[in-house]
């Protein structure tokens, strides 16, 4: 039985926690080159938004605009190759296997996650982007590794799996095959976030791989497809849980999910400037009234990117993996 004093101590540090300021928006990130980008048909049984097609040298040139444009903007961008000698099609997408969290005290972790696929757990280069974040100054002070879920077959995405508000200690995650409910409580409790859980589904009523193609959450507003969240009690809750915190919500539908309009994501260049980023087939499928209210919160950087997400069936949030 916990005594009284433990309880109060335990209250006091978890309100702190939860309570203490932290960034939503980072100018840092990392993106990993398609060196060996292709079709993956193992993704593909869980991923319906890729498409089969021949790419040529094609995302590489996108890749390597979209990391132009970036810095033209002011955004510190960190690139690096492929893992050596591993088959990882998919590794342009690296907020799935990894992420960065500081606490309140300023230690900083990095996160490992297990993947769902067999060619995407060897996506993993831990070491290299310890590495490459000490060598622009950034001091990785714990690795918390959560990859041996992989042996059981359980997964938990990472920032594909989970949306988190950060300043207000939230992370919303969409349940499927890469987002299991168990870990991400834990992960929840580990790191003193809130857990908002539900069940979304695209429109062949199958659920969607990952939570960031339907939503998108930054520091004043959120982009939600409610579309997709069929049970309506989860539909309110979610709905709530960003209106209490500040949000405009800015609401899309089925078709623009489709064309990626739910996997935008908010950054800030040095100037502290926000700036929004989303490919050209995702700014195209908003309204102009959507644009015009996100315009709101930042500059829209729009990234020409169609090879890399009709392929591999991911956009402009997920070839970036924040550094904080």
């Amino acid at each position: 039985m916990f005594t009284k004093k433990f309880f109060i101590t335990f209250t006091i540090s978890t309100l702190f926690f939860a309570n203490s300021f932290a960034n939503q928006t980072t100018d840092t990130i990392i993106m990993i080159a398609p060196e060996k980008f292709r079709y993956n048909e193992q993704a593909a049984s869980t991923n319906k938004f890729q498409t089969k097609l021949d790419v040529g040298n094609l995302p590489m040139k996108e890749f390597r605009n979209m990391v132009a444009k970036l810095k033209k903007h002011g955004i510190n961008v960190i690139t690096l190759n492929n893992k050596q000698g591993a088959d990882t099609p998919d590794a342009v997408f690296p907020n799935n296997w990894f992420s960065t969290i500081k606490n309140p005290s300023g230690k900083r972790s990095l996160v490992v996650y297990p993947m769902y696929d067999k060619n995407r757990q060897q996506e993993k280069q831990t070491s290299n982007v310890i590495a490459a974040l000490e060598k622009h100054g950034t001091k990785i002070n714990e690795v918390i590794d959560y990859s041996d879920a992989e042996h059981k077959g359980i997964a938990l995405e990472g920032t594909g799996s989970m949306i988190l508000d950060r300043e207000n200690k939230i992370v919303y995650a969409s349940i499927s095959k890469r987002t299991d409910k168990n870990l991400l409580l834990k992960f929840a409790n580990d790191f003193g976030f809130d857990p908002v859980i539900f069940t979304s589904y695209d429109l062949g009523k199958q659920p969607v791989y990952h939570t960031n193609v339907i939503m998108s959450v930054g520091s004043n507003f959120a982009v939600l497809c409610t579309e997709c969240i069929l049970d309506q009690t989860e539909r309110e809750k979610v709905l709530s849980k960003l209106k209490s915190t500040g949000k405009e919500v800015i609401h899309i539908n089925q078709k623009q999910v489709k064309n990626m309009a739910g996997n935008i994501i908010e950054l800030k260049n040095s100037k502290q400037k926000s700036k929004i980023v989303m490919s050209q087939r995702a700014f195209e499928a908003f309204t102009n009234k959507q644009l015009a209210t996100i315009k709101q919160y930042g500059d829209v950087i729009n990234v020409q990117i169609p090879t890399i997400e009709t392929v591999g069936g991911g956009s402009a949030r997920c070839m970036i993996a924040e550094i904080f």
